[in-house]
């Protein structure tokens, strides 16, 4: 049963599972914002251009970020049982 291809699938996929509730865990990532406003002067419509640049970080509210990890744990614990049915059919 250690060489079954089935079960080395099965197996992968409760791995990756795990991986997911790990990810699920992390922080979102920070992006960066570059831009342009275009400020009207005196006597032009077209006025000077004032470049800006910032760094925006998302907040989860709402319990998100929990729920992104309760989802990825059930992914997990029915890739758990996929594992252990096939493994019981073939004993």
């Amino acid at each position: 049963m250690v060489h079954n291809p089935e079960l080395q699938s099965l197996q992968a996929k409760v791995n990756a599972a795990d991986s997911g509730i790990r990810q699920a865990g992390l922080w979102p990532n920070p992006s960066l914002q570059v831009g342009v406003d275009q400020i009207p002067t005196n006597d032009s419509n077209i006025g000077d251009g004032r470049k800006f640049i910032g760094v925006a970080e998302p907040i989860e509210l709402g319990g998100k970020r929990a729920a992104r990890i309760g989802i990825a744990q059930e992914r997990k614990n029915i890739a758990e049982l996929d594992y252990e049915a096939r493994l019981s059919e073939l004993v």
